[in-house]
């Protein structure tokens, strides 16, 4: 009798266990990382292994990385864009301190259905649309509040070379004339974009020699020589690999979110009356929106593309190849605006994610923000301070007269002014939900109403999988540089299409 009572028991924690890890997958919770698709990779630990995860994100994994022994199972969980960040209530804060984010991701691996740590590091690398020399790598840690504290900060990678060499190069030969601040132009006119301004071979022409190209009558050349009464200096030891990395410096560094203007660029007309172009008409850039919104779900219907194929002796998945389990296939991601990796190692399983101080960025005030509820709810609430264009999700600290309040660093959070924020307002009791949203433009000190309601939890999944909540959108509203002809670069920008 207690063989068979012992054998029940058994089966009876084994069909838990397996409906817990079921409804794990089929339920994810809002707020929460469950929320975020899972991606599980089966690998031969015996060899070097390369994943690349939805959102294109690279895992090199050495072989014999793993304790013990038995067939792996990697498992990977991305949050790479504002919507994710917020969907997953992944703050970014460190000790209390306001962090922006340029993409997380959570890394775990069992050996043999078993719990395993590494014996080898592995190295992460991370896309970024423009590299930035403040972000740092920091290791998630949970708190007993059920958010993720980031900690640890430690150095990536250097930078590319090509940035290293550029952000040389411009400094010691371009600075004085284009500006220190690549967008803010000085004698001559801001560098930014100039490659989408030039055919390439002209580029490298007018950089070398501008005399001799605005001899030889050039439209686009003798143009740009009315520009200022200065002289372009010649530098003709300039080879075209050092010509692109300052291009490619310039390019980076003006996608920085404290060189981001405010409001677009106009561009203007020619000065007809003087026969010479105005001030405004030495730009010919606007800012917009990317062109290609994020695409990405948090669970699935992710797109899928060609696998990689696998080098000698390694693995290399992308989601073309064919698991154990058909719902454990992953499918690979990019979305066409990346330029590169931040890379590090990781020694350890878990949340990573990289981040800078925001408190660093120039032109950051600190400023006060409170939440006032309305509504009726007999739960505790938690509030959440959301900026997509930044990557920032900072959670409420406590509640006074004025409603609930964000005290961060110096009396409030470092932000930029008018930038768009988002306050959002969760609660949960047993089976029932409120939520509460407003969207607002940042200013010094403001107190934003947020009425709170009941909602199923599926209507707000659904929300937040689609992206917008009462009508707000969640994505990402960074702005763009993209060249826009004007009346006084119509005439010379006619000819870029030339070779």
């Amino acid at each position: 009798m207690r063989a068979i009572f012992a054998i029940l028991s058994l089966y009876v924690v084994v069909f838990c266990f397996s409906s817990c890890r079921q409804a794990a997958k089929m339920s994810p919770k809002p707020f929460s990382p469950s929320i975020l698709r899972e991606q599980v990779f089966q690998i031969d630990p015996s060899m070097d292994t390369t994943i690349i995860t939805a959102h294109g994100a690279r895992v090199k994994i050495p072989s014999d990385a793993f304790a013990g022994g038995g067939k792996i199972a990697i498992t990977i969980r991305e949050a790479f864009t504002s919507a994710e960040i917020l969907a997953a209530g992944l703050t970014t804060e460190s000790n209390g301190r306001p962090l922006r984010s340029g993409g997380m991701i959570y890394i775990n691996a069992t050996a043999g259905g078993e719990m395993t740590t590494l014996v080898k590091p592995l190295g992460v690398s991370m896309p970024y649309s423009y590299y930035d020399s403040t972000m740092k790598v920091f290791k998630g840690v949970e708190t007993d509040s059920g958010t993720v504290n980031w900690v640890e900060p430690d150095t990536l990678n250097p930078p590319p070379q090509d940035l290293q060499l550029g952000s040389i190069l411009y400094h010691s030969k371009c600075a004085t004339c284009h500006g220190s601040d690549v967008k803010e132009s000085a004698i001559g006119p801001s560098l930014v974009n100039v490659d989408q301004r030039w055919p390439k071979t002209k580029l490298y022409e007018w950089i070398r020699n501008n005399r001799k190209l605005i001899e030889s009558g050039y439209p686009r050349a003798v143009e740009m020589s009315k520009y200022s009464p200065t002289s372009m200096d010649l530098f003709p030891v300039l080879d075209n690999q050092s010509i692109d990395a300052i291009i490619q410096y310039v390019n980076n560094q003006s996608k920085y979110p404290s060189l981001m203007p405010q409001q677009p660029v106009p561009t203007s007309g020619k000065d007809t009356s003087s026969g010479s172009f105005t001030a405004v008409c030495k730009e010919d850039t606007i800012y917009v929106k990317p062109s290609l919104a994020e695409t990405s779900q948090f669970t699935d219907d992710i797109p899928t593309v060609p696998a990689t194929p696998p080098a000698q002796n390694a693995n290399t998945f992308s989601g073309e190849k064919e698991l154990d389990d058909p719902e454990e296939r992953n499918v690979a991601f990019t979305d066409g605006q990346t330029s590169g990796m931040y890379e590090f190692q990781i020694k350890t399983f878990g949340w990573y994610n990289i981040d800078a101080y925001m408190e660093g960025y120039a032109g950051t005030q600190p400023v006060k923000v409170w939440a006032r509820l309305q509504g009726t709810f007999d739960m505790d609430i938690n509030v959440y301070l959301f900026c997509p264009d930044k990557q920032i999700l900072s959670v409420s600290n406590g509640k006074d007269e004025k409603g609930y309040y964000f005290d961060k660093t110096n009396g409030g959070v470092p932000l930029f002014l008018r930038d768009r924020a988002v306050l959002f307002a969760f609660g949960r009791k047993g089976e029932k939900i409120v939520y509460g949203v407003s969207e607002f433009s940042i200013s010094l000190e403001q107190v934003i109403s947020v009425i709170v309601k009941d909602a199923p939890e599926q209507e707000l999944l659904d929300a937040l999988k689609n992206k917008n909540i009462n009508g707000i959108d969640l994505g990402l509203e960074k702005l763009e540089m993209r060249i826009v002809p004007g009346d006084c670069g119509e005439r010379a920008l006619a000819d870029t299409s030339s070779k």
